[in-house]
Order: structure tokens, then sequence, then C-alpha cells
């Protein structure tokens, strides 16, 4: 008896892959309306999110100057001791997320985490200060943080990028690097109850939250935030987070850009964005933007000024490479981007920072003053200014560069040789915490104690520890 086997069932099976794959797939964006546009615009609602409201006003015209303004908004939460205290945290991977955790831990053990009220965000850094405004207080601690963060979200997509589904999706279009880099960020850090966490998740009791990222068409910043929702008619707390790190981490040439949909129109209009690190690469500029705006207000929240805490994770060299004759072909583009990567954030963050003390410090100061101030910044990591209003400004630099200063040569340039991809070692990890250890140890616990003395003289009641 023969066995008759059906014919053309391969290619029917491949033809049912391929449906699946086109059924499965999104529209290329994951932003929903806010309105129907047959309300008039008087009539329709706005983002009124608290955690994520930067008080700013975005640039949406090329003759604008860069720098966002100010929109009125009722201030729901006033800040208790007249300061702004700001958390910026720089991209650069899972290197940027770990070290950034583990420099949060020592702020929080010296009592100055509790403070701060706002933090901005970039790249690798947006993966930590977006799990720390969400998470429940039983999971904010070193044990569940550096197991999630050491996490191999870049092995993980690679290998699943290897399947034929997803190998047959990347060449056709249904699937990309960025989809599946956010869907690993999901399932790691952003999945509760089983639904996948909003911008609605947001913590009340934690700081506000703005992620930056770069808009593709424009070059210019664009933030998570209720402004930039509002001018495109869309709903930011039924936006995933997990999309939006990959928004402010999506390196261009490595991962895809993140796309939004303009509800605003009937008209086909998207936007495309890009890391946050085009731009600024340690966040700063979007949070000296957010207390100007709110300072120069007539209700003016911080009479007492501004401390803004700048967590860096940028390094100057891959000494790693030095041992290697040869660098084979997939080793040479991966090391070549990691490279671009590195170059990118370290020149952005360097100038940006410099840039925030001369805008930030037009008083009456000399150019002279602002070199020194600019100076004295790179040798202390902490430079005093007065903003506009007269208000003394309060900058702190946590840079892992200063490491090899001091924790030593041999370990310095172990930490330098750390790369900016979504995959980290063990080991690597545990450098890291070390490094903010000897960091406030040998400097910043002595530099930030009297500022958190200062702000808890000045409080009338204390932010919740996170604890």
């Amino acid at each position: 008896m023969k066995i008759r086997i059906a014919p053309f069932h391969f290619s029917r099976l491949a033809g049912a892959a391929l449906l699946l794959l086109a059924a499965s797939c999104g529209p290329g964006y994951l932003n929903r309306p806010k309105n129907d546009l047959r309300l008039s615009l008087e009539m329709r609602a706005l983002n009124t999110n608290p955690r994520a409201e930067s008080f700013l006003l975005p640039v949406i015209a090329p003759g604008q100057e860069d720098r966002p303004r100010a929109k009125v908004v009722k201030h729901e939460i006033l800040s208790t001791n007249g300061y702004f205290v700001g958390l910026a945290i720089s991209g650069g991977g899972s290197r940027s997320a770990n070290f950034a955790a583990a420099c949060m831990f020592q702020l929080q053990r010296i009592g100055f985490l509790q403070y701060v009220q706002c933090i901005s965000s970039v790249s690798g850094g947006s993966l930590v200060s977006t799990y720390y405004c969400c998470s429940p207080d039983s999971d904010w601690n070193a044990q569940n943080v550096q197991q999630k963060l050491t996490t191999e979200f870049e092995t993980t997509v690679i290998d699943k990028i290897l399947l034929p589904w997803n190998f047959l999706g990347l060449l056709i279009g249904t699937v990309n690097r960025s989809d599946m880099l956010a869907n690993e960020f999901q399932n790691s850090l952003f999945y509760r109850n089983g639904r996948a966490l909003t911008f609605a998740d947001l913590r009340h009791d934690r700081p506000r939250l703005l992620l930056n990222c770069t808009d593709m068409q424009t070059g210019r910043p664009f933030l998570f935030d209720n402004s930039n929702f509002d001018l495109i008619n869309s709903d930011l707390n039924r936006y995933p987070l997990a999309a939006a790190v990959t928004a402010s981490s999506a390196v261009p040439a490595i991962l895809e850009p993140i796309t939004l949909r303009d509800y605003s129109t009937t008209f086909p209009q998207f936007q495309h964005l890009v890391d946050g690190a085009v731009v600024d690469n340690l966040g700063v500029q979007t949070l000296v933007n957010s207390y100007a705006a709110e300072s120069e207000s007539p209700e003016n929240p911080y009479p007492n000024g501004a401390i803004l805490v700048v967590i860096d994770s940028g390094t100057s060299s891959n000494l790693r490479l030095g041992s290697k004759a040869r660098l084979g072909g997939v080793e040479n583009l991966l090391e070549g981007l990691s490279l671009s990567s590195a170059v990118l954030l370290n020149r952005t963050g360097n100038a940006t920072l410099s840039n925030v003390l001369v805008q930030g410090a037009l008083g009456d100061y000399t150019i002279n003053d602002l070199r020194n101030f600019i100076e004295q910044l790179r040798s202390d990591h902490y430079v005093e200014v007065k903003d506009r209003g007269g208000r003394l400004v309060r900058v702190v630099h946590l840079s892992l560069s200063q490491i090899g200063e001091l924790g030593g040569a041999e370990f310095g340039n172990s930490v330098n040789a750390i790369s900016t991809k979504f995959d980290i070692s063990p080991t690597d990890a545990f450098n890291l915490y070390r490094s903010a250890v000897i960091l406030f140890r040998a400097r910043f616990d002595a530099r930030l104690a009297p500022l958190v003395h200062e702000l808890g003289r000045h409080s009338t009641t204390r932010q919740s520890s996170g604890q």
C-alpha cells in the first residue's frame, strides 16, 4: 500500500505561517487616540498624569528656540521644603542601568533618594528609573534589582531572531529588533498581574518620570509627557512603559525607531523616536528646563533653589580589544557599533553638562566665572551656581570615570571596559555596584550629607523612602 503525501504541504504551511505573522503583528505603533476628532478642540480631554508632567510645552516649529516654553499647570504636588530635587541618569545600556541602580541604593542609604521629586533618564538609565517609579516596595531591593538588570536582553533577542518565524518576520517587515527588545523588557520588568504596565501604573508616591528620546524627523528632544501626547491627541496612560523605555534606548542603526501615530489629524502622520542620547545623554537638560518652567511661574514652589544629581556611566575606552590580534567580521561590526555609541554618549553628555551650567548661570557671571564653574565641576564633581532668579543651584556629578582615581588603575580599567550593550556579566555588574560603594564612601557621603541635612531641616513631611 502506497502512502500518498498531499502536494504543496510545505507551501501551504509557509503560507499559513505568513498569514499568522501578518495577523499577529500590530500596525507598527502602540499609542491609542485620546479624543474623537469630531469633538471640537475646546471639548477635548487632556492628559493629566501627574507622574509624567514636565511643565513644558514641546518645541514644534523650526523657528522657535530649542528650549521648550513653560505651560500653565495646576501644581498637584508642591515641594515640602522649597527645593527642586532632581536626578538625571545617563544612557549606556546595561552598564548604565546597573551603575545607576547601585548609586540609587547608595542615595537611599544616606537619605537623599527619598527627597527626589523628578527623574530624567536616557537609554539604559530609563530601564532602572522606570522600574523604580512603578515597582512595589517589596521589589525595590538589591537582590531583586540585580537579578532583573543582569538579564541578557540582547542575547535573548539575538537567539529569538534565529527562530524561523521571527527571522521570516524580520525579512518581510512584520517584526523588528526594537519590538523584540521591548518584549524582553516587558517580560522581565514591566509585567504584573497578568498585564503589561503602562504610564497609568507609575506610583504616585515616587518621583515624576521624564523619559528622553529624540524625534528622528526634527532632531529635537521628545519626552513621554502629557504635553507631547496632547499634541498628537494620544492617551499617555495607555502607553506601555516597555515601549517607552525602548524608544529612549533605540540607538540609530542598531535598533529601529519606535513609531507613534499622530491622532490629531485624519491624515496618516507619524513620529519616529530614537535614543535620547543623540541630543543629551545625561537627561540633565530636561531637569533644568522643568525646574526653570516651575520656578519662573508666579507660584514658584522652589524659593530655595535646586539640587541636581547626575548619574553618569560614561567611560573613555574599551581595553578588552587590546588583547585581541584580529577582530572577526561580526565582532568587528558589533564593536564598531559599540564604539560609535560610546563616543556619542560621552560627547553629548560632557557638552550638555557644560551647556547647562552656562545656560543656568546667566546672572552677573563673567565668561571667566563660567569657565571656572565648568572646570570646578570636572575636578571636584560638584559646583554651586545661581539661576536667573538668584537662587542657588547645586550640581553633583556621580561619574563612573572617577573610579580609576578612587579605586585604583587596575580596577578602573576593568570597569572602563564594560560595554554599553544590553547584556552584562555578573562580574561586571558586581564591579559596578562596588564602584558605587567606592564613590560614595570616598567622596560623596561627605559631599551629600550636608544637603540631606538641609533638605530635612526645611521639610514639613518626608516622601516615601521606597523601602
